[in-house]
């Protein structure tokens, strides 16, 4: 994604509190926009423009966790689990309902991203002779 917001963030303060976070390769951007379809077609959003600078060093997945995190700092009236069927689809993509259970339980992104990593290694370690490309 190019953008990250929606409907009621403060553009500057979502800009503010990612960039507080020292992400490498990422920069954010204060942004607005208005969507022509999805979930919030016609409506004036706000948030932050996603600027890869150096995408090798971005950990695409942590980046999630941080705008999760991040949004929910700066607008705690917005809320990303109000349908079983966001929650189930969300579970699929994360192979599990525990990292949508912690980010529900208010874990900060680097709890859930420690938990997220958790087997990491193991499987590194367990898949290294059977790789067929470098990383």
């Amino acid at each position: 994604f190019e953008v990250a917001g929606a409907p009621g963030i403060n553009a500057a303060a979502l800009q503010q509190e990612l960039q507080k976070r020292g992400l490498p390769g990422v920069e954010f951007r204060a942004a607005s926009w208005i969507p022509v379809k999805g979930r919030y077609a016609k409506q004036l959003c706000s948030g932050v423009q996603i600027i890869l600078h150096e995408p090798k060093q971005v950990q695409l997945t942590r980046l999630n966790f941080e705008i999760y995190d991040a949004v929910r700092r700066v607008a705690p009236q917005i809320k990303f689990w109000n349908s079983s069927d966001r929650n189930s689809m969300f579970d699929k993509v994360c192979g599990t309902s525990q990292i949508r259970r912690l980010m529900q339980n208010g874990k900060s992104s680097s709890e859930v991203w420690k938990v997220w990593n958790s087997g990491a290694a193991r499987f590194a370690n367990e898949t290294q002779a059977v790789r067929l490309y470098e990383d």
